[in-house]
């Protein structure tokens, strides 16, 4: 959403033309970090001992190089976690559904797999929204600041498309209730009170794809 129109077309060919499957960076990271946010008892000694587990993996001479390299930046993601604590302090988390279908926009089918549901109580509505983890480390300068909140803002805002469509069971999704962690830059990034032009800025996105699929 925030690459210019090239950009936009190499990242359109790169995804029609991949098929090798790879392994991906911090997944059993982001594992960890669900079910630590989704325990009633989440208590910093309890990330400790994921953390130690991940450096011990680091250390560890008989795993191959590429599983020690996810380890040892895996704790850089688990320092940053632990930094956001007060800021996510007040949540209410459940563990997300295993399958989560796509989210169809402007025909075009969007995976957007949350990671952990937010949920809260307010009068008589049962209120529903979902997280996204961005694990990758932020880089510096105020340009790569700002294209990273907006980067944030937009996948939040994806979040409670994925909700509002596939994932609130019967509960009323809401806003305030749909976020992206920006862990190793310590942010969090909630879908705002205007998320309609982020939606519709989507939407058209997925029509230039859609209409550039063949041809890119």
């Amino acid at each position: 959403m925030v690459a210019g129109q090239t950009g936009q077309i190499g990242i359109i060919r790169r995804a029609r033309e991949s098929n090798t499957a790879q392994r991906i960076r911090y997944s059993e990271v982001r594992q960890e970090l669900r079910a630590h946010l989704c325990d009633l008892g989440r208590s910093g000694r309890g990330l400790a001992a994921i953390r130690s587990r991940f450096e011990q993996m680091a250390d560890d001479a008989s795993l191959d190089n590429w599983t020690r390299e996810d380890a040892r930046l895996s704790v850089d993601v688990i320092d940053g976690f632990a930094g956001m604590a007060n800021k996510i302090a007040g949540g209410r988390f459940e563990p997300a559904p295993r399958q989560q279908p796509m989210l169809k926009l402007s025909g075009v089918d969007v995976s957007v797999y949350l990671d952990v549901m937010m949920t809260r109580t307010r009068g008589t509505k049962d209120e529903i929204g979902g997280v996204l983890f961005r694990l990758t480390k932020a880089d510096d300068g105020e340009t790569a600041t700002a294209k990273r909140e907006e980067m944030g803002l937009y996948a939040a805002t994806l979040a409670l498309m994925q909700v509002q469509a596939n994932l609130s069971n019967g509960r009323t999704p809401h806003h305030q209730l749909c976020a992206a962690f920006d862990i190793q830059a310590g942010d969090v990034h909630y879908a705002p009170r205007t998320f309609v032009r982020r939606a519709q800025d989507m939407e058209n996105a997925c029509r230039f794809i859609a209409a550039m699929w063949h041809s890119a």
